[in-house]
């Protein structure tokens, strides 16, 4: 019985899921995800696609998911195993056991480009509080790199050792209005109609956040994107905002 096209006994591929803990410096090439729930897995396989793989001789000790995996292709073990459509939830759970890419600094920096006041649905340009962004692979993966200056919030007081969490929440409004329309190369008006958040640590504000956006979506219809924000690589807070596309803010008022 061969195996799947998705196992494999090395670490070249973008990410590799390990079912076991490992020094990561056993990969300089790969991004390695520690999993071993099988619906987290599943939920990984849709996300990043063929920039994933399972790291093969870990599944001498999970006899149960190898049984699952062994001699069939990524598509079959989706549509078999997880075929249903992706939820926040399952995205919420997993976006920062994926993590942010071994190579984020160098493609925000070489390959990241502005984002213009029209993708934020800003009047001004200097309102917009992200600086550039990059996608990350195929699938609707983005990294943000963000700044905390904006005219449209003012602030009773400003703190000297932490962003406000009402910054953070527009930085991740930001992201998830141009995430879920570069993924879905619209330019139609993303209504959140429910949020979650989940902080971690306080973002320095002496220092810049960099924040990873996974969307999925219809054009015509609802979308999600869930974000996570890190500092020096740390986890600071994630969430995620549901909602739906409008082609302008007249027909959201209509409702």
């Amino acid at each position: 019985m061969k195996e799947s096209s998705f196992v494999s006994t090395d670490y070249h591929n973008k990410y590799t899921i390990c079912l076991t803990k490992k020094d990561n410096s056993e990969s300089l090439e790969s991004k390695l995800i520690f999993l071993s729930n099988f619906k987290q897995i599943l939920t990984v396989l849709k996300i990043l696609e063929k920039d994933v793989s399972i790291y093969g001789p870990d599944l001498i000790h999970f006899q149960s998911i190898k049984d699952k995996i062994i001699g069939k292709s990524h598509e079959e073990v989706i549509q078999e195993y997880s075929p249903n459509r992706i939820t926040a939830n399952d995205v919420f759970e997993v976006i920062d056991k994926i993590g942010l890419p071994l190579d984020y600094r160098i493609n925000l920096d070489m390959n990241g480009f502005n984002i213009d006041k029209k993708l934020v649905h800003k009047d001004k340009q200097d309102n917009v509080m992200l600086k550039r962004v990059y996608k990350v692979s195929d699938s609707s993966h983005y990294c943000f790199e963000a700044n905390y200056q904006t005219d449209e919030i003012i602030l009773d007081h400003v703190h000297e050792d932490h962003v406000e969490s009402t910054i953070l929440n527009e930085i991740c409004r930001q992201c998830s209005t141009v995430s879920l329309n570069l993924s879905e190369k619209t330019s139609k008006i993303f209504i959140v109609l429910q949020e979650r958040k989940l902080y971690k640590n306080f973002v320095n504000r002496n220092s810049s956040c960099i924040i990873q956006t996974i969307s999925f979506g219809k054009k015509a219809g609802t979308g999600f994107t869930v974000h996570a924000v890190y500092q020096n690589e740390k986890l600071c807070l994630k969430g995620f905002g549901t909602g739906i596309n409008y082609q302008n803010r007249d027909d959201y008022r209509k409702i």
